[in-house]
């Protein structure tokens, strides 16, 4: 495996703000599949959802090892990340990584594991598209830090400038804001659940079901740039367990939520560790490409005073497991990771790619509607 993050690949181009979100971290080779374990297949009532709502969720999708080395991972370089990151709560740690060759070392082998390592979720990839993945156009950590009580306040008596909730949402694509990627280059969206993430007010990806195929998307860099997107009505707050996963197509309309759980206890009534910043833009969509955040956060950002992490003179957030390491983690914290894959047989450089998927959004997925009965 290969991590090209030189700003070039092909005709792909990443902006100095999206190499700015990435983080280092340790380099190796990922764990094989356990020998003999069968592919998991798509179910016929998961294929009708990607094929009405553009997405289904899978339970059980990432078994606990890997949920727990991916955890104790990221907690690891918990305060690395926030100290050196140009956006807390959410790090880029792949950017083109070519998983053709799977002895070559890739960064961050813990993170690609929670993939690599799950039949049900390589599977219904495969089974979706017709082929298998080939690479990773990047790979993201993305948390949801509770907000304070302050935080909450402030942001329920200061809405979101010129956006209705309905129009809160973005789709990935560095066209938001320089028009040259759109939509983004890969085809499946993944998202795993690190913690149980089981009501609607921890941060949850948050989906608007079915408007993946209801209009026509041509105009969304436009729409976004001019604030005029229209009102897709109420979304869907997806609710996973730990290690369940979602599966989303690239055209889905979608968002991050606020994480708005008491910050200040944890479930055994201890204080919890600091908070999330302490600026809050009107709205920060920390699953899409940065330039969306960007456009939605352009309104000035409500002050509040500057809030100090309590390391020092709160009782730690108990370790998850037992283990005599600190746990630097914020309590209630909603921790997810997403990979933006690709898959074989796809020209993702060919500058026909992104109108050919707005024209027909199943190009890249040509087993979908045979396995939907009566679906033409």
């Amino acid at each position: 495996m290969t991590d090209f993050i030189n700003g070039w690949y092909g005709t792909v181009f990443y902006t100095e703000k999206e190499q700015n979100l990435h983080v280092s971290g340790q380099v190796g080779v990922c764990a094989p599949l356990p020998p003999h374990v069968p592919t998991k297949e798509v179910q016929i009532c998961e294929s009708t959802d990607f094929l009405q709502n553009g997405y289904f969720c899978v339970e059980n999708s990432v078994s606990e090892q890997a949920l727990r080395d991916a955890r104790t991972y990221v907690n690891a370089h918990y305060k690395q990340w926030v100290k050196t990151s140009k956006r807390q709560d959410d790090w880029r740690c792949h950017l083109m990584v070519d998983l053709t060759d799977a002895e070559s070392p890739v960064e961050h082998p813990a993170l690609m594991n929670l993939l690599l390592r799950s039949p049900a979720l390589l599977g219904r990839i495969e089974q979706l598209t017709g082929s298998g993945v080939c690479s990773i156009f990047y790979s993201q950590v993305a948390f949801r830090t509770p907000l304070s009580t302050k935080q909450i306040a402030q942001q329920m008596t200061h809405p979101a400038p010129d956006y209705s909730p309905g129009a809160e949402y973005h789709l990935d694509g560095q066209a938001n804001s320089s028009g040259t990627r759109f939509p983004d280059p890969w085809s499946v969206l993944v998202g795993i659940a690190l913690v149980d993430i089981c009501t609607e007010d921890k941060g949850n990806f948050t989906v608007f079901p079915g408007w993946h195929t209801r209009r026509d998307w041509s105009q969304y860099p436009d729409e976004k740039r001019t604030k005029t997107l229209p009102d897709l009505g109420t979304p869907t707050h997806v609710c996973l367990k730990a290690g369940d996963a979602v599966i989303a197509h690239v055209l889905l309309p979608h968002r991050g939520g606020k994480n708005t759980i008491s910050s200040s206890t944890t479930a055994s009534g201890h204080t919890s560790q600091g908070t999330s910043s302490t600026t809050i833009p009107a709205e920060e969509d920390q699953e899409g490409s940065v330039i969306d955040s960007d456009l939605i956060a352009s309104a000035p950002p409500l002050s509040l005073p500057k809030q100090k992490h309590t390391a020092n003179h709160a009782p730690p957030v108990p370790h998850p497991y037992g283990g005599s390491e600190r746990w630097d983690i914020p309590a209630n914290t909603r921790e997810m990771v997403f990979f933006r894959v690709r898959v074989h047989g796809v020209d993702y450089e060919s500058p026909q790619r992104g109108p050919a998927i707005l024209c027909d959004p199943w190009c890249e997925f040509p087993s979908v509607k045979a396995v939907v009965p009566g679906v033409d």
